[in-house]
């Protein structure tokens, strides 16, 4: 596993699995931190202990406390030189509801999906918030478009979205955020064509809701989809409901002949691409 730095770099580009969805994304001399999850492991609660009115499928996941592993470096470290925060949607294993979100600098522009969320944010002190746009947000050079999603296959549990970066001469990453596979998610990979792609592959699942992010078999439908593509497996190992691990998603891609083919980062792996996704 590479530990190392995450470095800011024009020349290429780097991803950094932090811990769940929580990424560090280094990106044409920014570096983006995505859904700044933070809070020490078990910190959250359990699904029981939040009474929150719906539960994971396997009841027996209800008490399990979350986040369930701890942050692979110090707060400070992951917060070190980052340029500007996205969140993909508030949801508490995406961002911090409680006082663990006060490390988070104010100062420091923040990306968010959506009005409620901009409201939400804006009332927790953040100065610069910025919505992300299907046609486009443009800050130092860097694109970033809002891709939409569908966040559970009974009902949605609330608004999620992906996002896409582009810049000139630089590998096109599709973030997938929250959502099921869907029309949007094909959409955007044929209409972004991206080097890279980071999919939250957990199989999260509620009873509400259904299932809320993908799975091995979206994984492959990916895979088939633009075989062309890095294609990285996030936000495992983490939530209760969650009914894919990083060893469950190791033997389904490697019952289904690909498992060489797709990314399974540790936290605080680093992966480094350059020129439009050839990988160091």
């Amino acid at each position: 596993m590479n530990s190392e730095k995450i470095l800011k770099s024009t020349s290429e580009i780097q991803i950094q699995q932090i811990r769940n969805a929580t990424v560090k994304v280094s990106y044409n001399g920014k570096i983006f931190l995505i859904d700044p999850w933070l809070a020490p492991k078990e910190a959250m609660g359990s699904f029981n202990s939040l009474n929150v009115g719906f539960a994971p499928v396997n009841s027996e996941k209800a008490d399990v406390f979350m986040p369930m592993c701890e942050l692979p470096f110090s707060v400070d470290e992951i917060l070190k030189d980052v340029d500007y925060y996205i969140l993909t949607h508030v949801h508490p294993d995406h961002f911090d509801l409680n006082h663990y979100n006060e490390v988070l600098d104010r100062n420091i522009p923040i990306f968010v999906q959506n009005e409620e969320d901009y409201n939400f944010i804006k009332n927790l002190g953040f100065k610069e918030i910025e919505i992300l746009q299907y046609n486009g947000n443009i800050r130092d050079g860097i694109k970033l478009t809002k891709i939409d999603g569908i966040h559970g296959s009974l009902v949605p549990c609330g608004k999620s979205c992906g996002v896409v970066f582009q810049s000139q001469d630089k590998p096109t990453i599709y973030f997938s955020g929250d959502t099921i596979m869907c029309k949007e998610v094909e959409n955007a990979i044929k209409i972004f064509n991206p080097d890279v792609i980071v999919i939250n592959g957990a199989d999260a699942e509620l009873t509400t809701f259904g299932h809320l992010i993908m799975d091995d078999k979206a994984v492959e439908d990916i895979y088939r989809l633009i075989p062309s593509a890095k294609i990285i497996v996030s936000h495992l190992d983490n939530v209760a409901h969650g009914n894919i691990t990083r060893k469950i998603m190791h033997k389904k891609l490697a019952e289904k002949g690909i498992e060489d083919k797709i990314l399974i980062p540790e936290d605080g792996e680093i992966y480094t691409f350059q020129n439009k996704g050839k990988r160091r």
